[in-house]
């Protein structure tokens, strides 16, 4: 998917946010006369949601994991350091402290 195609569901995502916080009591009823601090939070709020998305969808066909350590070389144990693989996998990717942690998680898939 382009970034061309991407920004009415952002937009779109941004609306809702804005819908959503109307509802939660925020006291403007026009999109136009919030203040830019409000603007930028739903603009993150957004991105945010469609980068979850895209998490999403990149993980949803994952049935195996892998993680290669070349902190050493082969012959010293590098290469391979984990390995899962299952038919039925669940498998979230978080960003987290501030882009400095990749977290992997692990599930078996849930039964639907």
């Amino acid at each position: 998917m382009t970034k061309q195609t991407k920004q009415p569901e952002i937009m779109e995502e941004i609306r809702t946010i804005y819908k959503n916080s109307v509802g939660e009591g925020l006291r403007s009823t026009h999109f136009e006369t919030l203040g830019m601090a409000q603007i930028v939070e739903m603009i993150k709020k957004a991105l945010q949601s469609q980068a979850d998305k895209t998490r999403e969808e990149l993980t949803s066909n994952v049935n195996r994991v892998e993680v290669i350590d070349y902190t050493k070389s082969i012959e010293k144990g590098g290469g391979r350091a984990y390995v899962k693989w299952e038919d039925e996998l669940d498998v979230r990717l978080d960003i987290q402290d501030e882009g400095k942690t990749l977290k992997v998680f692990i599930n078996k898939l849930k039964k639907r």
